[in-house]
């Protein structure tokens, strides 16, 4: 009998765990996230780090906790890229790291705001409107959004932090992120394909003309720049574009 109730209260346990698993979130916030990703560009450089490297950096082992939340948070920012053989600065990381004017960091830095799956439902939920206290939008997270009871007040903590430090709140307290310029957009990633398209928006064609290049294999790209493009320009554009070549 006594057998019997241990059993129970054993696979009580067991599902009051699996019960309270989180969805994914960010447990670091943006700025951190960040300057976890300058940290392992300062191991790889434009290569690949490993998770030994990277976690006896921080002073950890690969199996913590701690470890296991910074890369997560900076693979859900956009900065990082997880391999095989480790991890390596993404494209996006790479340009916020080394912007090629200061103009473009705040762009990046919101850009990289709303790519976390979490991020992009409360942006929907509250764009353009005032935040409510954070007790209330832990609580939206735990009664619509899945994450857990214990995890809530974190969550939503890290997200005002981040969203502060991306400046999306406003004067009046709002979430503003409509009419955001696009600096560009990252495809998904894996270890044999790595691409990346830019997209902009134009206000007027007449303004602007498209130069179609041929590549390698068969593909194509094409570049869209003023027509009144001078070479001052014409060099911007070469050193973003070596900024964003992946060897």
């Amino acid at each position: 009998m006594i057998e019997n109730t241990e059993t129970e209260e054993k696979a009580e346990v067991k599902e009051q765990k699996l019960k309270e698993r989180s969805v994914l979130y960010p447990y670091f916030n943006l700025k951190d996230s960040i300057d976890f990703t300058r940290m392992v560009e300062n191991l790889s450089g434009r290569g690949t780090a490993s998770d030994e490297a990277v976690a006896s950096e921080l002073g950890v082992a690969t199996t913590t906790k701690s470890f296991n939340y910074k890369v997560s948070s900076a693979k859900q920012f956009g900065l990082l890229i997880k391999t095989k053989e480790g991890m390596q600065v993404s494209d996006r990381g790479r340009l916020l790291l080394h912007p090629v004017n200061d103009q473009e960091t705040p762009k990046i830095i919101k850009e990289c705001f709303k790519l976390p799956p979490l991020y992009s439902k409360l942006i929907k939920n509250y764009e353009n409107l005032s935040l409510p206290k954070p007790e209330s939008i832990a609580n939206l997270m735990f009664n619509q959004l899945g994450i857990t009871a214990s995890m809530k007040d974190h969550a939503a903590k890290i997200f005002l932090e981040s969203a502060n430090f991306a400046k999306v709140i406003d004067n009046q307290g709002k979430l503003n992120l409509l009419n955001e310029e696009k600096v560009f957009i990252e495809s998904p990633k894996n270890e044999e394909t790595s691409k990346l398209e830019v997209e902009v928006d134009i206000p007027d064609q007449k303004e602007f003309q498209t130069v179609q290049m041929a590549l390698s294999g068969g593909k194509n790209a094409k570049l869209i720049v003023p027509r009144d493009i001078n070479g001052k320009d014409v060099e911007r554009i070469k050193k973003m574009i070596d900024l964003l070549i992946v060897d």
